[in-house]
């Protein structure tokens, strides 16, 4: 429900005309803050939630390709239209 509501929550800003830039990091401060409050309220730790440093090397190459995959795509299809490839926005998000 948080995640589809802070979907909602992008697609509005967007649908209005603002600018949706600081949307994305919001929505990962609302993610962080929601898993902090599930593990302390039902006593979970990291680990159950599959987070260990003993598979952090393993796991983050399969998510390192489809990260630069996606992203791949969307800079070949903005080129392929003919749109910037660089908006102020960018600097926003390249944090996260």
């Amino acid at each position: 429900m948080v995640v589809l509501a802070l979907s909602a929550a992008y697609v509005l800003v967007g649908s209005t005309g603002l600018s949706t830039r600081w949307v994305i990091p919001g929505v990962l401060v609302a993610l962080l803050l929601y898993a902090f409050l599930v593990l302390g309220r039902r006593g979970e730790r990291w680990k159950d939630f599959g987070v260990r440093i003993d598979n952090l090397r393993e796991s983050m190459v399969p998510a390192a390709i489809w990260t630069l995959l996606a992203g791949g795509g969307i800079v070949l299809s903005a080129w392929a239209r003919g749109q910037a490839l660089w908006r102020p926005e960018v600097t926003t998000m390249l944090p996260f």
